[in-house]
């Protein structure tokens, strides 16, 4: 199989492009298919960003070009994140591209959440302790797993925003299948929510992408170990954990919320 990588610093020019009157489109045909493997690619591998190289409509949208990088706690600012571009050709592609991502400390702690969910105490409080020992200018990225499943309002209300990634049942590759909150209008293949200008719903977003498959897309999910039945069912399960980074100050007080089953410090990056 075929993967073509340009390993570069890629800069994108993030166009605001209102389309619609109800702010919800898909690409056309040309498009629509390297958007479903982008998405598959996401969906499958929250420890990854994975968008459009150049993040904009009509830059690189169709011809399969696609910015993937390790999800830090931080914007990547360059290639030292080990981040890289390539050229999506068919679906064999980026299934090989899912298949061959390096895991990392990220990669750990989503597997674990989905195998081993209950985390013992000493776990538990040598996250707190790690949290404890990071200056104010340290952001980390943790990863929150919770008792039971709940709604992204309910999310919000627990954290006070929107979690990077919302974490949904567990996927083939042994990760939580999930939906993040792309800053790039149309990234995705669809525009959900730039053009009203409202706060993008996580799961609303994940939901108008699930009703853009098909049939036709069956070929796709297949090669991802998906099936479209029942990714139609995941919204409605609600969420079982997510993806957050913030200062020490903003996560510590999640520990103690009853709702919180698990907590893992996965990654931290200095500021500036």
């Amino acid at each position: 199989m075929r993967i073509r990588e340009k390993r570069t610093l890629l800069v994108g020019l993030v166009v605001m492009t209102v389309v619609g009157v109800n702010g919800c489109s898909a690409h056309s045909d040309d498009g629509h298919a390297v958007a479903v493997w982008r998405n598959l690619l996401s969906v499958t591998n929250p420890d990854y960003r994975v968008v459009q190289s150049g993040g904009a409509r009509g830059f690189g949208s169709r011809d399969g070009w696609t910015t993937i990088e390790p999800r830090r706690p931080a914007p990547s600012s360059g290639s030292e994140y080990g981040g890289w571009s390539t050229r999506l050709d068919d679906v064999e592609d980026a299934a090989d591209v899912s298949r061959n991502l390096s895991g990392w400390s990220l990669t750990a702690a989503l597997v674990k959440l989905g195998a081993d969910p209950l985390q013992d105490e000493d776990a538990r409080q040598e996250a707190r302790r790690v949290l404890r020992s990071l200056g104010p200018s340290v952001r980390s990225e943790v990863v929150v797993g919770l008792r039971e499943p709940l709604s992204e309002p309910e999310v919000v209300k627990l954290i006070g925003r929107t979690p990077d990634v919302l974490l949904f049942s567990t996927g083939p590759n042994g990760k939580p299948l999930s939906w993040d909150g792309s800053k790039y209008c149309d990234s995705r293949g669809f525009d959900a929510w730039c053009s009203s200008g409202a706060e993008p719903s996580l799961t609303k977003e994940f939901e108008t992408w699930i009703s853009l498959l098909g049939p036709g897309d069956e070929k796709s999910l297949t090669a991802f170990g998906l099936n479209l039945d029942e990714l139609k069912t995941l919204p409605g399960q609600g969420v079982h954990g997510f993806v957050l980074s913030g200062w020490p100050a903003d996560l510590l007080p999640i520990f103690d919320d009853p709702q919180v089953m698990s907590f893992s410090v996965a990654d931290i990056a200095v500021d500036g």
